[in-house]
């Protein structure tokens, strides 16, 4: 029998403990701490450094780089939080750094909704 996505992650996320003796939050702040700004190479990192397995590795990464928000605004320039998207993204052209979901504020909606009218 096939579990949902969320009980996977869970199980990850307890077995992450259990196998490395640290929580999800503890790597986060640890690669957000010494660890590279790219995804592939704090999956490296985490790694070769902590001796990581790949899967647990890849889900530290993505759960520490997952709070950016991107989107495609054509026309508008990037301009303190509005950053260009780089190569962060080839599918759209900025991105918003969060760190919490009360970051999103009337800013980051109105972007958002923005980027929504001009699809």
């Amino acid at each position: 029998m096939t579990s949902s996505p969320d009980a996977q992650l869970a199980t990850m996320m307890e077995n992450l403990e259990a196998n490395t003796g640290k929580s999800l939050d503890e790597w986060i702040a640890l690669s957000r701490k010494g660890g590279p700004a790219k995804h592939g190479a704090l999956v490296s990192w985490l790694k070769e450094s902590h001796g990581l397995a790949h899967g647990y590795a890849n889900l530290v990464a993505h759960m520490t780089f997952k709070s950016d928000a991107g989107m495609k605004l054509k026309g508008v320039p990037a301009a303190g939080r509005l950053e260009p998207a780089g190569s962060w993204n080839a599918m759209v052209t900025h991105r918003v750094r969060l760190e919490s979901a009360e970051q999103v504020d009337a800013e980051v909606l109105q972007w958002i909704r923005q980027a929504y009218e001009q699809a």
